[in-house]
């Protein structure tokens, strides 16, 4: 996968379309790039096996040519060995049908261990699709990152009396080196205007021009805490925030703030965005 991943990256895919391409993370696609970076192909390649042998039996393992998906829970309780559960899912493309766990098949994980072990289950996870799930909030503790630590940021998507924003949070704080950005506008390499009178073509060129200057002073979108968007008809935020879900972490979005004005810098832009993050030190 991480091969795979070196290969777009040589031909100038962007962390979020590998990790669309290859059903992982954002996060896990900037960090995959920035070794891919530092050290080539070979940063990237596995380093053997590591960690329990897999517990799937022949039967598990041949249910077909659908795509087998493995839920893992390893659990620990003072004073006793480890545990691993598991749930298995297999995905065969038929129309309409889940690709990956459900809420329902995580519940059921964590309350077998819960069961089993007859104690308090803490979950550390990295960018599960269990974000998303609200019932499954209260007393999680999330892990973001492989080898940056982006935990010092904290999200209030909704204070006490303030109702939670479309994709953004009402504040984010955190600690570590401040990184901001000049407004990006729909311009390619070349300064040539990309998208004339399309929002969706300018917006996905602005979000690839903030990548680039993020990276440029290392940082990532997951890094990101306020992003500032001036576009000339408020009507086409919609069409943006589209683009924005691909790039940013949407259980933990950065805050934001949209003004219309009446014109851009040049006549024929339509959007303009700049944003701010802070990285680990």
């Amino acid at each position: 996968m991480r091969l795979q991943a070196a290969e777009w990256f040589a031909e100038g895919v962007t962390p979020p379309e590998v990790a669309r391409r290859l059903r992982v993370s954002s996060n896990s696609a900037y960090v995959w790039r920035r070794r891919w970076r530092a050290g080539g192909v070979a940063a990237l390649a596995s380093k053997g096996p590591g960690g329990a042998v897999c517990r799937l039996d022949g039967g598990q393992l041949a249910q077909g040519s659908g795509r087998v998906w493995v839920a893992g829970l390893v659990c620990l309780k003072p004073g006793a060995r480890g545990h691993l559960y598991y749930r298995v899912r297999v995905h065969r493309g038929r129309k309409g049908e889940r690709r990956s766990m459900s809420e329902a098949g995580y519940a059921g994980l964590i309350t077998a261990a819960h069961q089993e072990l007859k104690a308090p289950v803490i979950l550390i996870w990295d960018r599960l699709n269990t974000f998303n799930f609200c019932s499954l909030d209260p007393g999680i503790l999330p892990r973001n990152g492989e080898d940056r630590d982006v935990s010092a940021l904290q999200h209030f998507r909704a204070p006490d009396g303030l109702a939670p924003g479309p994709g953004y949070s009402h504040a984010v704080t955190g600690r570590g080196r401040w990184v901001a950005t000049s407004g990006q506008v729909a311009l390619d390499g070349e300064g040539k205007l990309v998208g004339p009178g399309d929002p969706a073509a300018q917006a996905r060129q602005v979000f690839a021009n903030l990548d680039r200057a993020l990276a440029a002073a290392g940082a990532s979108f997951t890094e990101v805490i306020k992003l500032n968007y001036y576009v000339t008809d408020i009507a086409m935020l919609p069409v943006v925030r589209t683009v924005r879900d691909e790039y940013v972490d949407t259980a933990r979005p950065p805050a934001s703030t949209a003004v219309q004005v009446t014109a851009l810098a040049m006549p024929d832009l339509m959007i303009e965005i700049e944003a701010w993050a802070v990285c680990a030190d």
